[in-house]
């Protein structure tokens, strides 16, 4: 026989422990894919299976996207749009920042721009997000927002605790 006090225990834990469920369901459905897939085997108007995205990267500080055009290979900040197919990132195979309007992914440009080349399995493509920031997973280093003006170049960094190089994701 439950005591009167213990049904509003149960009622209280389950209130809690239910949306903690719900959302650790929805956390595994959107980790990256870590079964290797060639970049070769999906076709440059589609995503590549198992890419978490799209979403757009936001910078903390200037408020800008990161973008990428086609005439050049280097990332850069633009004005966020809805619409703009360049800002449209996904996370593929562990780790690979990968532009979804390109299928190509994010390098460490080291001292120069970080740029967007074809997708290999090499450590320079390799990013985490984490405490807000873009860490490539061989240099260590952070993607930086260099100024506020839409058009100019990121960069990788040495990490440090700046809303430069502070980044949220914003799924569309």
């Amino acid at each position: 026989m439950l005591r009167p006090g213990s049904v509003l225990r149960l009622v209280v834990l389950a209130t809690l422990i239910v949306p903690l469920m719900l959302f650790a369901a929805s956390a595994a459905e959107a980790l990256p894919h870590t079964k290797a897939v060639s970049s070769e085997s999906y076709g440059a108007a589609d995503p590549p299976p198992g890419t978490p995205g799209p979403f757009r990267i936001v910078n903390q500080w200037s408020g800008l996207c990161l973008d990428y055009g086609t005439s050049e290979r280097n990332v850069y900040q633009g004005v966020c749009n809805s619409t703009d197919p360049g800002q449209r990132w996904g996370w593929f195979n562990g780790g690979w920042l990968i532009n979804l309007a390109r299928n190509e992914c994010a390098t460490d440009g080291g001292q120069y721009p970080v740029q967007v080349v074809a997708c290999q399995d090499h450590s320079m493509m390799h990013w985490r997000h984490q405490n807000y920031a873009i860490v490539n997973g061989l240099s260590g280093y952070c993607i930086e927002a260099g100024t506020d003006s839409p058009g100019n170049w990121v960069t990788t960094q040495r990490c440090r605790t700046t809303n430069h190089q502070g980044w949220y994701v914003v799924y569309w």
